[in-house]
């Protein structure tokens, strides 16, 4: 944790899918109360603080663009204290509060189903344009039907509906009025670490144990589709190394930290500065 306060915070494109070309800087007195999260568990968990929008379009344009955008914050040092992305943007007027938020979205999806023969898999259905602004988002459903048709029609239909950060309107005053004050904009910030939850594993052509960090060497590989760098001590507690049943990257990759080591010491993982995974060995306490 830093000992320093927020001196400014960066708001720019998302480094990845780079959709758009966005960058900046705001300065204290523009945002307000920003509240970092740090865990051993996760790095850069969580941030959200308040933004003085310098216009009704401003605070708009967060609204509508600004989810996922890459959110840095610097302390009054110069260092990077939090790194991470937008997840929810509210807008309140007074008279109507508007929210934008990724959460429960995806774009890539299929179901589960038994046609009478044993539990199979419907086609994989994408919504191109979503994946290319936020990535692969997966969701994978339980239909109870035995029709290969009701099963990719339901994917296809949840799809439709939830594919993008669309704004909705989740509080209206009909005879309110505007604030004094101007637009209030709340940002609410994810660090890279839950990205790990966009993404489904499901590994079962090979089989046999391996080294645990190198199950997970390969597991961020195939799926840390926002993780640019890894730091991975070597780990070599004996795991099997097929997993089925498209579990969550980040609950797999928790789950394992939690087995700690022959030595019997704590493990801790996640994302911290300049988008890099740790799977260590954390600090040891009595």
């Amino acid at each position: 944790m830093s000992r320093h306060s927020i001196g400014s915070i960066v708001v720019r494109h998302n480094p990845v899918t780079q959709w758009e070309q966005f960058e900046e800087t705001l300065l204290p007195g523009v945002f307000l109360d920003p509240e970092p999260e740090h865990r051993d568990i996760g790095g850069f968990y969580a941030m959200k603080y308040r933004l003085i929008p310098e216009s009704l379009e401003h605070a708009l344009d967060y609204l509508h663009h600004g989810i996922q955008r890459e959110v840095i914050a610097y302390n009054t040092a110069g260092k990077i204290d939090w790194e991470g992305y937008i997840n929810y943007v509210i807008v309140d007027t007074g008279t109507v509060r508007k929210k934008a938020t990724l959460s429960n979205k995806f774009n890539t999806a299929w179901a589960r189903y038994d046609p009478g023969t044993g539990v199979t898999t419907s086609t994989l259905k994408t919504v191109a344009a979503s994946v290319a602004r936020y990535g692969t988002i997966e969701k994978v459903f339980s239909i109870e039907t035995t029709s290969s048709d009701v099963a990719d029609q339901a994917v296809e239909a949840q799809l439709r509906w939830n594919a993008y950060p669309a704004p909705v309107a989740d509080k209206i005053i009909p005879y309110g009025s505007l604030y004094e004050t101007g637009v209030q904009v709340e940002i609410g910030c994810l660090g890279w670490w839950h990205t790990l939850d966009y993404r489904t594993y499901d590994q079962s052509v090979s089989s046999g144990d391996v080294n645990l960090s190198a199950l997970i060497s390969t597991i961020i590989a195939a799926k840390g589709q926002f993780v640019d760098s890894t730091y991975i001590e070597e780990n070599t507690t004996q795991v099997e190394q097929k997993i089925e049943g498209n579990r969550k990257v980040r609950s797999i990759v928790e789950n394992f930290a939690g087995y700690g080591d022959s030595l019997y010491r704590r493990w801790i993982t996640g994302v911290r500065e300049n988008r890099e995974f740790y799977f260590m060995a954390g600090a040891q306490t009595q």
